[in-house]
């Protein structure tokens, strides 16, 4: 009986075993596809790619940003994953894909959300929201499915769109567009008087 409780016992701990380093393969392989995305986006903003901060090598989609310049302005660009509450109140984890361009400080809070509708300006600016929903048709043609937002504390105008996992990098002319969306509500908010 004894035997059968240990071979039973080795079983499962070299069944585990061979799970976790099945699943460390398998991320390890995730992370090498992300890290060669990055590199495929750098040349689009003459940039490089940053590794993360606490391994120095590009090892990780979390962490691992491309970083340079669009139009003049910083531009980073890296996968995010943040925890949201749930429908029944318990946390759960999503992962975005980030575009962020940092401006001159300034301005108000505000975002761009696509609905059913169309595309929305949330702000507590009322008379500034108006404003910005009459320039959205000459922007529609350019926005790309996600959200645009600028942060007005950070000078940070962002674009954010859920992915399944850090290795959904965009390809490069998914990236583009997205800049490209990103420097029309830059210019679209730019024009309005705060």
């Amino acid at each position: 009986m004894i035997l059968l409780v240990l071979v039973v016992a080795v079983a499962v701990v070299w069944l585990c075993y061979k799970i976790l380093k099945g699943w460390n393969q398998t991320q390890q392989k995730v992370h090498e596809i992300a890290a060669s995305k990055l590199i495929a986006l750098a040349p689009v903003v003459s940039g490089k790619v940053e590794a993360h901060k606490e391994s120095g090598i590009l090892k990780s989609a979390q962490g691992d940003k491309v970083a340079g310049t669009w139009e003049g302005d910083p531009v980073s660009a890296f996968s995010l994953m943040v925890s949201e509450p749930s429908s029944d109140g318990r946390p759960h984890h999503v992962t975005y894909w980030r575009v962020e361009l940092r401006l001159a400080p300034g301005g108000h809070d505000w975002k761009l959300v696509q609905e059913q509708a169309g595309w929305k300006v949330q702000c507590h600016d009322s008379a500034m929201r108006e404003r910005a929903e009459r320039e959205l048709p000459a922007l529609s043609p350019l926005l790309v499915s996600g959200a645009i937002a600028y942060v007005a504390k950070d000078a940070k105008l962002q674009f954010d769109v859920p992915i399944a996992s850090g290795a959904d990098v965009p390809e490069p002319a998914k990236f583009t567009a997205q800049l490209r969306a990103l420097t029309a509500a830059k210019s679209i908010f730019a024009s309005l008087p705060v």
